[in-house]
């Protein structure tokens, strides 16, 4: 039993630590404050407002009951889900020290939800209390991305439907006026005017799709025509309604990407319309690759098609398209200076490139990139500048490099041709640079110098690459 003096004592000390916190507990949020009290537990545990006696304790003795007062008008309101939105999370950020208050002073829960004191049943209320309102954030989030999608369009055009419902000043809202169970799960309060039509199953998975959509360029562009059309047909109506956007904007809008998308799969998409959408990611085909499975992924929400399993076969026939466009310009050049040296060797595949060069885009589909395509445009897809540059060199040293491999018959002639070079010039600058020159050039170009009979397109291309 703890001696009166030392009692004394230590009710003092607990005066003083609520009065040290008086401008919390009377602040604009006390809510907040009280649950920022790791102490509290421990002294109401431990005593109660009426052991504060003194005269000069009573002040600490109001503040407590005002903590209690606080306490118990919270509890009551979790436990009826009365409570509003902001003090909901308050209390379960801080679910651990809530949990502890209300063992402290039990008497402050309502007779018929004691059993809130059970660990068990306090988890499961936390947890439904959670759900609800991260149910509420979620579905007012996916109205933002939808305000988010419209705005895009830089149209100027609005919803009220839309205005009206992120205006509510949900923060004070009690929970139970904002949301609700139903069979299927959680859905919007369908007695407020502002929230029942989001509560349509249409409207819900077009909301719930918009996270992947927002992401790819090509539904954004298509739903931005989309809306200009509409526009159009309504004579620029700039009011538009929720269900409006949804079957005149977005389903038509997203029927044509689905479609495109099942036609990119099936390989039966055209070459125009390749160019057309994706031709942006020509040069970097991993950013296409993310946007088309932001896409699926809506795609998969509302069907049951599953193009996972196909899609590193179709982003290779893809890359191997854009390699394709790459690649024929410089099949061109190569086949060029295979005529002008006369090379006698085969060019199977840099011909097999040259040729769909007048490619019709709008009849041809992404099928025509077969197993010998992939393998043709293998060859040249790792050209940069340097390359074409040696190319071009090649093509206006015709006259010289065949001039030399007439003269030196092979690349050992070359040191004795610059050695007597040296020896039949004057000593100036002007010609020894010359003949270094001419050395260095015949030297780096020696393979295609010395081997023109016998070379082919793959020595042709080893070489390129090497030198």
């Amino acid at each position: 039993k703890v001696p009166h003096e030392q009692f004394s004592r230590l009710i003092d000390i607990f005066a003083k630590i609520i009065l040290l916190h008086k401008s919390a507990i009377t602040g604009s949020n006390p809510l907040e404050h009280v649950f920022s009290l790791p102490w509290l537990p421990s002294v109401l545990k431990q005593c109660d407002s009426s052991m504060f006696v003194s005269s000069n304790l009573l002040e600490a003795a109001d503040l407590l009951r005002q903590c209690v007062r606080i306490l118990r008008n919270i509890t009551s309101e979790f436990c009826f889900l009365t409570i509003q939105v902001n003090h909901l999370r308050i209390v379960l950020e801080s679910k651990s020290l809530y949990f502890s208050i209300l063992h402290a002073i039990p008497d402050i829960i309502p007779e018929t939800n004691t059993n809130l004191l059970d660990e068990d049943v306090f988890e499961q209320a936390v947890e439904f209390r959670t759900n609800l309102l991260e149910f509420f954030l979620r579905q007012r989030m996916l109205v933002q991305d939808l305000e988010k999608l419209l705005d895009s369009t830089n149209s100027m055009v609005y919803s009220k439907e839309i205005m009206s419902f992120l205006d509510i000043d949900y923060k004070t809202r009690a929970i139970s006026h904002l949301c609700c169970t139903s069979e299927d799960g959680f859905i919007l309060k369908p007695s407020n005017p502002c929230l029942y039509i989001f509560n349509n199953t249409q409207i819900r998975n077009m909301l719930e799709s918009l996270p992947d959509l927002l992401k790819s360029q090509f539904f954004l562009s298509q739903f931005k025509q989309q809306l200009s059309t509409h526009l159009e047909e309504t004579n620029l109506n700039k009011d538009i309604g929720l269900s409006t956007i949804h079957s005149r904007i977005f389903v038509p809008t997203f029927d044509y990407v689905s479609k495109t998308i099942s036609d990119l799969f099936s390989h039966n998409i055209l070459i125009s319309t390749i160019n057309k959408h994706f031709a942006r990611y020509m040069n970097c085909t991993e950013l296409m690759r993310a946007e088309i499975i932001h896409i699926i992924t809506a795609i998969e929400r509302t069907s049951e098609t599953s193009y996972r399993p196909i899609l590193d076969e179709t982003m290779r026939k893809v890359d191997c398209y854009f390699s394709l466009q790459k690649s024929q310009n410089i099949a061109v050049r190569v086949l060029e200076v295979r005529d002008s040296y006369g090379f006698t060797g085969e060019f199977t595949n840099t011909e097999f490139i040259s040729s769909l060069e007048k490619l019709d885009c709008d009849t041809a589909q992404l099928k025509l990139v077969t197993p010998e395509l992939l393998k043709a445009t293998d060859s040249l897809k790792n050209f940069n500048p340097t390359h074409v540059n040696i190319i071009l060199t090649l093509l206006k040293c015709v006259n010289l490099f065949t001039w030399t491999a007439e003269v030196l018959k092979k690349p050992s002639d070359l040191d004795d041709f610059t050695d007597l070079a040296f020896n039949c010039v004057d000593n100036t600058a002007v010609q020894i640079n010359r003949i270094t020159c001419f050395k260095t050039v015949c030297t780096s170009f020696s393979p295609f110098i010395f081997q023109l009979l016998d070379i082919d397109e793959l020595k042709f291309l080893q070489n390129l690459q090497e030198g």
